[in-house]
């Protein structure tokens, strides 16, 4: 499948389960995936969960997601823009490694610490990003993301 959605809940039997979990390595190397939308309930992105998937060029994320595991996204090439909900409070190293197309990147968390955004979590994202972050954040965030590998050409809003 070109677009996947992973579900608020499934129903198994007659009985219905929250989905709060994408498993670690679930999609990686998927060479025909373009768009994911993440369910509601889905609280944890894990490891290497879309790790190259080099066609993966739309993610939206839904607003429970609290932990982006390591490597979640790492090299996923064709992805442009993504918006990370305020629920957030970590980011695995390597998560977004090597995507070199975002161009827009928009935190709603303030939950975010030199502590919970691994290293390197945005190496290898292209000069020409532009970060969007909470007002009241902007200058910790700035020093933040620019050590954990943003651009110091990228601009941070």
């Amino acid at each position: 499948a070109k677009t996947v959605t992973i579900p608020k809940t499934v129903t198994l039997k007659g009985y219905t389960f929250k989905v709060t979990a994408i498993a670690s390595a679930a999609f990686r190397n998927n060479k025909t995936v373009t768009k994911v939308t993440v369910g509601s309930n889905v609280a944890t992105i894990g490891q290497k969960a879309f790790a190259n998937c080099s066609k993966l060029a739309s993610v939206t994320l839904g607003g429970s997601v609290r932990t982006i595991g390591a490597y979640a996204f790492y090299r996923c090439t064709a992805l442009k823009k993504l918006t990370i909900p305020a629920s957030t409070a970590v980011i695995g190293k390597y998560a977004f490694y090597g995507c070199k197309k975002l161009t827009s990147l928009t935190l709603k968390t303030a939950k975010l610490t030199s502590k919970t955004i691994g290293a390197k979590a945005f190496t290898g994202t292209p000069k020409s990003l532009t970060v969007y972050v909470p007002k009241k954040q902007k200058a910790a965030y700035t020093r933040l993301l620019r050590g954990r590998g943003v651009s110091s050409k990228a601009k941070i809003k």
